[in-house]
């Protein structure tokens, strides 16, 4: 910490120089940081609507679609378009984790960035979701034996993760 204030102290007056700072526990920041002169201006960034949810999840999954590692019910619940879903559609050795999902919920997913599914989600919690199905995915993948070659990720798998992310 010293060494950041003595560097930001130090700077002589340089035009079109900004230096910014993130943190997501403003509490714990020092008040020396924040005093004027220093990291005095602040933005407060909040959660993402779900339409910001939905460009997140499409974000993180593009690569995996693109490759065609995605079901295509998941990618209808990713651009938000009105499905059903049965758990068990699709094989998933996880399904003692889908208990945790309330029932009307596993029946249906028409909006994965619906409040009821990722509302509350930082773009950080949606880039974890997206990670956590991909490793449920590769487990069963390895599982059945297949191997990498064979991995899909199934929306069976998105509402493990979501059980598991939640927890």
């Amino acid at each position: 910490m010293n060494q950041i204030l003595s560097k930001l102290d130090g700077v002589n007056a340089l035009g079109n120089v900004l230096f910014i700072g993130m943190t997501n526990r403003k509490e714990l920041l020092d008040d020396a940081l924040v005093r004027p002169g220093r990291l005095e201006v602040q933005v407060e960034i909040p959660l993402p609507n779900q339409g910001g949810r939905r460009e997140i999840l499409q974000i993180h999954f593009e690569r995996l679609r693109k490759k065609g590692r995605l079901s295509r019910p998941l990618c209808q619940a990713i651009d938000g378009i009105r499905i059903l879903a049965e758990v068990g559609d699709e094989p998933n050795p996880f399904w003692r984790l889908l208990r945790a999902v309330p029932r009307s919920a596993s029946r249906r997913v028409s909006d994965l960035a619906a409040e009821r599914w990722t509302g509350g989600f930082s773009g950080a919690d949606l880039a974890g979701l997206v990670r956590c199905a991909g490793s449920l995915a590769l487990s069963r993948a390895r599982l059945d034996g297949a191997g990498v070659e064979s991995l899909l990720i199934t929306l069976d798998d998105v509402m493990a993760a979501l059980v598991e992310v939640k927890r």
